[in-house]
């Protein structure tokens, strides 16, 4: 039995106030009768306090409101059950290389359309999404609500501080699937254009702790190991946008150790198309079933408490207008 909404027990803070100014202005409170009889008196003395009775059923059926306003429901796992899937944290570089024009219109872009994409073949998958350069973000936690994941994707800018952090990025989607419980796959994509050279963490340490907590990563270099060169059209605080024709590395050997370290795969990507081969083989991978947190199921309770308030209150009314009437 769990609470839905629990603030609502605050208002129960209300009833030993209400009990209280009751008490106090009760006291001044007493019988006047035309022609008493001393035949009169115990009758009287039990009905004075009988007349107690109408107030602590209005009482009661206050409690039971507040009550039923906190929602009082069994949850209903079983609900959380989907279907068979997996936990994936997609690792997205944003570092200013990513605006490299041999994709069109450019890496960024290109991996953004490939990603979304990915997401909209989804069905039980957990995702989750992060993104780096010298820091990295986590742009949103683990989710089945494609439909935002898809948006956040869309929204993703270009980090100007011009460094990329791997370790980084690895170890904060490290981070979010080493709280998983149940025994589904785990796994990491990360899709990046260069070579680790900013960060506390090294890529190496972070793929070593991911593999202690059974976590694969798939590793997606974009761009050529040989070097390669491409337009990049910058933003410049003093000459506004400036097109430069430079010079990427791709660190692929260290890619490929980081994959290899996990049981995971390295993918190279030249082309948009390419991208693709990294989400085929996502897809073969074993699935089994997984809970969505996101749409817990509640077996509401709390009828009987506005069942009990109705009676409490209807007697209330009944008994302070009849049998407790109070002439003053």
């Amino acid at each position: 039995m769990v609470l839905v909404a629990p603030y609502f027990l605050f208002l129960l803070l209300l009833i030993p106030i209400i009990v209280f100014i009751y008490i106090k202005t009760r006291k001044n409170s007493l019988y006047s009768i035309k022609h008493p009889r001393v035949s009169m008196s115990n009758e009287l003395k039990s009905k004075y306090y009988a007349k107690d009775i109408p107030f602590i059923l209005t009482m009661i059926a206050l409690t039971s409101s507040i009550i039923a306003l906190a929602r009082p429901a069994k949850v209903d796992t079983s609900a959380n059950i989907n279907g068979n899937g997996i936990y994936i944290s997609l690792v997205i570089d944003v570092s200013p290389s990513m605006l490299a024009e041999d994709m069109t219109p450019t890496r960024l872009e290109a991996s953004k359309k490939v990603i979304i994409d990915f997401i909209k073949k989804r069905n039980y998958d957990k995702i989750s999404l992060v993104s780096f350069a010298l820091r990295s973000t986590v742009i949103s936690p683990a989710t089945f609500d494609y439909k935002t994941l898809e948006n956040e994707v869309r929204n993703i800018q270009i980090d100007k501080n011009g460094s990329t952090s791997i370790g980084l990025g690895i170890a904060t989607a490290v981070d979010m699937l080493r709280s998983v419980k149940e025994d589904n796959e785990k796994v990491i994509i990360l899709l990046t254009d260069g070579e680790n050279n900013s960060g506390e963490i090294d890529p190496t340490l972070a793929s070593q702790i991911a593999a202690d907590f059974n976590i694969k990563i798939y590793t997606i270099g974009i761009g050529d190991a040989s070097g390669s060169s491409a337009w990049v059209t910058y933003d410049d605080a003093n000459y506004g946008k400036r097109r430069i024709r430079t010079t990427f590395t791709l660190n692929e050997k260290s890619l490929i150790d980081i994959a290899k370290t996990t049981g995971g795969r390295y993918f190279n990507a030249k082309t948009s198309s390419a991208l693709d081969n990294v989400y085929s083989t996502i897809d073969k991978l074993e699935k089994k079933p997984i809970l969505d947190d996101s749409n817990v199921k509640y077996d509401d309770s709390y009828k009987i408490f506005i069942l009990i308030a109705i009676i409490c209150l209807v007697l209330s009314i009944i008994l302070s207008t009849t049998k407790f009437l109070i002439i003053p």
